[in-house]
């Protein structure tokens, strides 16, 4: 056992002497934290120095393939991370004061402790300000020791990440609090100057490391400096902020956010005691990862009797291997596999997803078919869902949702606006940003963002590149204006029809004619002040008797918002025979969502007759696979993400002669509200006008691609690039403090989880839901403690309950409503008012509205089209 926790150990009881009577030194009594673990200040710094070390290693583990050059370069290295070290060493040096060891220890003091830091008592100011007033007889005021301060002093959010950061700035703001503290430190510099030669002794000793060597060797107390500085704070000196150089660039600074990223992972990882870095050697996570695929390849082809020979990933690779690289391949046709190719030897696997149901379907597959389960990280809302599946323990879920929230598992997927909103320069993004030298990203399913998304994906595109991490965009459908930029950027665009013709690539689906489409010129919905009305029904009906005419046993049903898919699955579920009818969309609850996926895909495998009504939820990565679709207009690069969900996975040609897709043109109100006026409209109109001339034609993904170009083609295209110029252009000018204001930006989301505790009485699938949802039926339960909630439910149910746990079943029985409907009804302000551990809790909503909630969704329950409300 080290020394220090020895000590640490010894002075249980407020003991300060060690087991031979003798005082213990300060170093062994001054904590960093409360409870159990490394308490200790010494502790907790070289704990987080042994992380530095880590990711030294990791690094190092990724030789050439590390492009930025201040971690590339051996000897740059080697500085930054000595710098990194003295930043370590100081960072939390500014919780040496009464009041923040009275706080830990949670108890009457060590005596010695009291002597030590009475001068100290009443300080208000935040220990890293007060860190800062430490670095004065440590550092120099180069700009190299102005960094390493100002990152110590941002290693938690404060004041000073938006405002200026100028030492005579600390001093306006915190004028008593500086001085009371700089004479605290000049008052006990013999007892402090002896502290800080025991504290390093400690660090050198215990960790053989060269660049932490030299960083204690570099860091010299100096309190003559420390006294100098009092006196000019005093006096106000007119070089207050020459004395104590910080670093305030006037543009955001790539190598300072690699610096301050570092630190605070290095710092978070530590309190959290889990790895910065997983796996400190890539090359053993994804080995033989093409055999792997190779072999699931043939698995899956086995049935089909085709051998799968080389891997057009491969042979595309072998060719086309830029860091800056845009793939445009069918759907279904292996591009999760070039993405993981692509990956493998150049760090770090950072592959995101704009759907989290998609991204968990990927979570389990990665996790399963090509890497160990604990080499791949999950990074969403709800991530620690996935967690609770595949873990029962408090502990471990807490790590793993850490873990990630650090990007620290060699192969991570995330959505976007967990990886993309650094370009908005919120605060805690330079986490991210430090994770970009050593990574590179996928990018899947760009084309389901919009114009605001793109704007900001390509900012952050820029900031990636100067911190030399690399990135594959990997898409069916690349919108013209995205590809413009892209090219901007320099990337490299590659079509494998192209590539294919030339290099004779075998491609899933990319010659395959899957499409038969008609274009109905009629409206399915017509809508009145008394809401919606499903005209088209019969239309639909007759529909659905043509295609089970044609033996089709899977339809699918895509519709442009909720409401309309309420009322579409409320006639046809009493109107159809033979038929089993689902509805999927986003306001429905978490858990029922789940159970419908599962249910139709289960229904698919068997051959049962079913129809699926959905909305756009459907488009993106959703590897569902149906005989016929019926849809309304969209985009026509929505429209090709549809289609792609029919005949995704079959051998041959559509070989019918009657459409297997049925589009519907008719623009409703709900419709524009969805897609925009102006020119969203004009691209409904130019799908339209579009998909009329393919009508007819059977279809392979040549057309459906050539037919994206034609629509964004023209005054249309010059309107998003100009739309997105103009968005980039005031992203320059644009910064935001809080991540979750930077989601709100990326994601344009309005909504609010919603906990309906009926919801989980009534349709809860365990003992462990219905007992849970009755006691948040009370609302003097949402005062207990987690401990106090877990303790009740482990005695009700016989057996131990984790928080965790909880958290997923409150996840998984809550709806999603509107922002701008929020703010218009009581019973859901009420409950703003009203809860469990952050989550609103609706009790008003009882057992007849959690049936409605079950089976049709919110959208029903209110009585309105919750899509179209926010711009009335």
């Amino acid at each position: 056992m080290p020394q220090a926790k020895i000590d640490g150990f010894l002075i249980k009881d407020n003991n300060t002497q060690d087991a031979s009577g003798r005082e213990l030194p300060l170093v062994s009594l001054l904590r960093a934290k409360s409870g159990e673990g490394d308490v200790l200040l010494i502790d907790h710094i070289k704990s987080a120095l042994e992380r530095c070390v880590e990711l030294y290693r990791f690094i190092e583990n990724l030789g050439e393939t590390i492009i930025y050059k201040p971690l590339g370069n051996p000897q740059e290295r080697f500085e930054l991370f000595k710098d990194l070290a003295k930043a370590i060493i100081i960072h939390d040096l500014g919780k040496i004061s009464l009041d923040f060891q009275r706080r830990l220890y949670g108890r009457e003091l060590p005596t010695e402790l009291i002597t030590l830091l009475n001068k100290s008592e009443g300080i208000k100011a935040r220990h890293e300000v007060l860190s800062v007033l430490w670095s004065a007889g440590l550092l120099g005021n180069s700009e190299r020791d102005a960094k390493i301060r100002t990152a110590v002093l941002l290693h938690h959010y404060n004041e000073f990440f938006s405002d200026d950061k100028e030492f005579s700035h600390i001093v306006e703001l915190y004028p008593d609090d500086v001085e009371k503290y700089l004479d605290f430190l000049v008052s006990k510099k013999r007892e402090l100057k002896k502290f800080l030669e025991d504290y390093l002794r400690a660090i050198e000793r215990g960790l053989d490391e060269n660049f932490i060597k030299e960083a204690v060797a570099e860091l010299r107390p100096d309190f003559l400096g420390i006294k100098a500085l009092k006196e000019k704070v005093e006096t106000w000196d007119d070089d207050l902020s020459e004395s104590v150089q910080l670093y305030n660039p006037k543009e955001i600074d790539v190598d300072f956010l690699v610096f301050l990223g570092t630190l605070r992972r290095c710092d978070y990882s530590s309190s959290g005691d889990f790895p910065i870095e997983s796996a400190l050697d890539i090359s053993k996570v994804f080995g033989d990862v093409e055999e792997r695929i190779r072999r699931k390849i043939a698995e899956r082809l086995k049935d089909w009797k085709i051998s799968p020979g080389k891997l057009w990933q491969e042979e595309l690779l072998s060719k086309k291997d830029s860091d800056y690289l845009v793939v445009v391949a069918p759907t279904g046709s292996g591009k999760t596999e070039l993405g993981v190719l692509w990956a493998k030897r150049r760090g770090k696997l950072l592959y995101t997803l704009p759907l989290r149901v998609a991204l968990n379907d990927l979570y389990r597959r990665l996790s399963e078919e090509y890497f160990d389960r604990e080499s791949v990280g999950l990074l969403h809302s709800t991530a620690f869902m996935e967690y609770v599946e595949g873990s029962g323990s408090d502990i471990e879920v807490e790590k793993k949702v850490n873990s990630a929230g650090l990007l620290a598992m060699p192969v991570m997927l995330s959505t976007p606006d967990q990886v993309f909103l650094t370009g908005l320069n919120y605060y805690g993004s330079d986490k991210v940003v430090s994770v970009y030298p050593e990574s590179c990203i996928v990018v899947d399913e760009v084309q389901a963002y919009t114009p605001e998304m793109a704007a900001v994906f390509l900012k952050t595109l820029q900031l990636i590149k100067r911190a030399g991490g690399k990135v594959l965009v990997i898409t069916a459908t690349l919108p013209p204006h995205v590809e413009h930029f892209l090219k901007k950027e320099g990337f490299e665009i590659v079509d494998v029809l192209e590539e294919a013709e030339k290099n004779g690539l075998n491609v899933k689906n990319l010659h395959l004619k899957r499409h038969l489409i008609k274009l109905v010129g009629s409206n399915l919905f017509r809508y009145t002040d008394s809401g919606v009305e499903f005209v088209g029904v019969e239309d639909v009906l007759s529909t659905i008797d043509k295609f089970r005419e044609h033996d089709f046993r899977s339809l699918m049903v895509v519709l442009n918002n909720v409401k309309k898919a309420i009322e579409a699955y409320k006639s046809l579920s009493e109107q159809v025979e033979e038929w089993e009818v689902y509805l999927l969309h986003s306001r429905l609850p978490e858990k029922r969502k789940e159970k419908i996926i599962n249910e139709v895909k289960s229904k698919l495998d068997k051959g049962k007759w079913v129809i699926l009504i959905a909305t756009q939820v459907v488009e993106a990565s959703v590897d569902l696979d149906f005989d016929a679709m019926i849809t309304e207009i969209s985009p026509i690069d929505s429209q090709v993400q549809r289609w792609g969900r029919v005949y995704r996975n079959r051998r041959t040609d559509y070989n019918g002669d009657s459409p297997n897709i049925v589009v519907f043109s008719g623009i409703d109100r709900g419709t524009r509200a969805v897609y925009g006026g102006n020119i969203g409209l004009k691209v409904l109109q130019k799908t339209i006008e579009v998909i009329g001339s393919l009508e007819g034609r059977l279809l392979g993904y040549e057309n459906e691609r050539n037919a994206i170009n034609e629509v964004y083609n023209d005054r249309i295209l010059e309107n998003y690039k100009a739309q997105i110029e103009m968005l980039l252009t005031k992203l320059d000018y644009f910064t935001l403090e809080k991540k979750s204001e930077a989601q709100r930006v990326f994601r344009q989301m309005g909504g609010m989880y919603f906990v309906v505790p009926y919801l989980m009485t009534d349709y809860g699938y365990s003992e462990t839901v219905k007992k849970f949802g009755e006691l948040l039926k009370n609302s003097n339960n949402f005062r207990l403690s987690w401990s106090d909630v877990t303790k009740k439910l482990s005695q009700e149910l016989g057996r131990e309950i984790g928080r965790w746990e909880l958290r997923k079943i409150l996840q998984e029985f809550s709806v999603n409503v509107p922002i701008w409907f929020i703010l218009r009804d009581g019973n859901l302000q009420h409950a703003l008012r009203n809860t469990f551990k952050g989550y609103p809790v609706v009790l008003t909503w009882d057992k007849e509205i959690a049936k409605k909630l079950w089976e049709y969704g919110v959208d029903d329950v209110v009585g309105k089209d919750l899509d179209e409300g926010s711009i009335l």
